[in-house]
């Protein structure tokens, strides 16, 4: 659709320098979990490898441009729907390129930079004027057009910008692109040119509307409002203007509640007093609408008499679905909602109602695997899979799982700490033999503080040592017991085995109870393999079993 989205983005510092300041990723770690290489011109070079005394990391903000609709009448466009959501994310890259003010590049040729996160949503952006270039599908706009844009904010209410059409390029490949200002960011709807039906204000000032009603809410008490084409509507409000109808017929009646006058071209709208009455008026109740978590509802009337149609639509974050629409009276009994063509339609009772929308989490789609060496059909596909899915294990590579490699000691308390949610750890833990900074050193420390793990001696862990299946058995078992598992009754389950004179004591009680539970099965001989070290594929189903048992 477009080229995105480009924001000036000053006002967006403060946050973006607050994310930073919130950084736990070490330089050390920076380079070890991501074994980074920048590569120029496809060359590789000592020199340009990046070392803990060398690198920078960088926090990048961006707008994420998400489009959810686009309108035709025919060929002609008539308005987009999309929502900008600022995000940030972090990359590693020499200092120099810092210092020198270098353009980052993270894939292809020039690459001088790699992701260490990916993108990441924005919290706590401030309420502040934002300046945002955005570019349009072809034909969309021409040059210099005016574009009314509709931004629903997060509480429901609803607030007109208005856009400037510029191009780039030569002509035949130009670009065309909208430029607005907006104080938030939430769900934007931009129309068509030919939407427009009044204006205020003239030149660079000139500010347009798709409906006259928003025109009238915007105009200053005595400013003037122009007519873009024929006028047939109510209006509402507590001020006077004046309409320049130029060529146009303009057509006005008071909205329901409200009293209009008209001298010459100047009109006069205000709310009838308490107790007030004439011919044909009848009485509105308030349509009052529920600040909503993750989407905004937002109902086309503030007002409406009984029988009255009112539609309600209801539009989800990123990442998330419509739940339910309700409504209620003001006694608190459902009032009849009717979903049509992705909008919400109620007829008001003699009562004023609530409104409340609610949003689900979007099903995510299946997330596919990168790894060439994992095919459907291996035994351990889909437990590799469900692993990969839930971030507790990822590739030796890019693009290689090592199904049938061995699993060491920092990776088995690397996957538990990952499936905790990485909390933060206060020091280092008492081993020698995980310095500090280390791509599992806090995964030790978290896993030693909580008793899961034991060293070989007090000072000695062994992270690189290949974890033995009854080792990983009882690491799960005291891993499961902080969790709040208690009196356990260890059923026998060994006598089955062969080899269960193998079995370490210290090993038994967690074997029992693994076993039992079918979280860790023989091998196809029959055999436990107590003392035998567990592959990758092994503790992807490990783990599977573990989780959904």
């Amino acid at each position: 659709m477009t080229d995105g989205a480009a924001i000036d983005g000053k006002n967006l510092e403060a946050v973006v320098k607050s994310e930073a300041d919130k950084n736990n990723i070490t330089k050390t770690a920076a380079v070890n979990n991501n074994a980074v290489t920048i590569y120029n011109n496809n060359k590789t070079d000592n020199a340009d490898k990046l070392t803990a005394d060398n690198v920078a990391i960088v926090y990048q903000s961006y707008i994420d441009v998400t489009v959810s609709d686009v309108e035709k009448t025919g060929d002609t466009y008539s308005q987009l729907s999309l929502e900008l959501i600022p995000m940030y994310r972090v990359v590693a890259t020499k200092q120099d390129n810092v210092t020198s003010d270098a353009t980052l590049v993270t894939e292809g040729d020039g690459q001088n930079a790699v992701v260490i996160q990916a993108g990441q949503p924005l919290n706590n952006v401030p309420v502040n004027n934002y300046k945002v270039k955005l570019a349009l599908p072809s034909g969309f706009a021409s040059k210099d057009a005016k574009l009314s844009i509709k931004h629903t904010k997060g509480n429901g209410s609803v607030e007109y910008y208005t856009g400037t059409v510029s191009t780039e390029g030569e002509e035949g490949s130009a670009k065309t692109y909208v430029t607005f200002t907006t104080n938030g960011f939430s769900p934007f709807v931009i129309y068509a040119a030919s939407a427009n039906v009044a204006s205020i204000g003239d030149g660079e000032n000139e500010q347009v509307f798709t409906s006259f009603q928003a025109a009238v809410d915007a105009v200053e008490n005595g400013g003037t409002i122009k007519a873009l084409k024929n006028i047939d509507s109510t209006v509402s409000g507590n001020k006077t203007f004046t309409v320049n109808a130029e060529s146009n017929t303009v057509t006005l009646t008071a909205a329901s509640g409200y009293n209009l006058t008209k001298n010459d071209n100047v009109y006069t709208v205000s709310r009838q007093h308490s107790g007030s009455s004439s011919s044909g008026t009848t009485t509105s109740y308030n349509v009052n609408v529920n600040a909503a978590t993750n989407g905004t509802v937002a109902a086309d009337k503030k007002t409406a008499s009984k029988g009255t149609t009112v539609t309600v639509t209801a539009s989800p974050s990123k990442g998330y679905v419509v739940d339910a629409v309700k409504v209620v009276d003001k006694d608190g009994k459902d009032v009849a909602v009717t979903e049509k063509d992705g909008k919400y339609v109620f007829t008001m009772p003699a009562s004023a109602v609530t409104v409340t929308g609610s949003f689900k989490a979007e099903t995510p789609a299946p997330v596919a695997l990168p790894f060439t060496d994992v095919k459907s059909g291996n035994w351990f596909y889909d437990a590799v899979k469900y692993a990969y899915a839930q971030g507790l294990m990822t590739g030796t590579s890019a693009t290689t799982f090592a199904p049938n490699g061995t699993m060491n000691r920092a990776m088995i308390v690397t996957v538990l700490y990952r499936l905790e949610k990485s909390p933060a750890v206060t020091g280092a833990s008492k081993f020698t033999d995980v310095p500090a900074g280390q791509w599992y050193s806090d995964a030790v420390a978290w896993a030693a503080a909580n008793k899961i793990v034991n060293g070989y001696d007090e000072t000695t862990f062994g992270p690189m040592n290949a974890v033995t299946r009854e080792q990983m058995a009882a690491i799960l078992f005291r891993y499961e017991q902080v969790k709040g598992l208690e009196n356990v009754t260890l059923e026998e389950n060994l006598n089955r085995f062969p080899d269960q004179n193998k079995i370490s004591a210290y090993a038994i009680p967690a074997l029992q109870w693994a076993v039992g539970q079918k979280i860790i099965n023989g091998n196809a001989d029959g055999t436990l393999d107590p003392t035998g070290t567990a592959t990758r594929a092994q503790v992807a189903q490990i783990f599977t079993n573990l989780l959904n048992k």
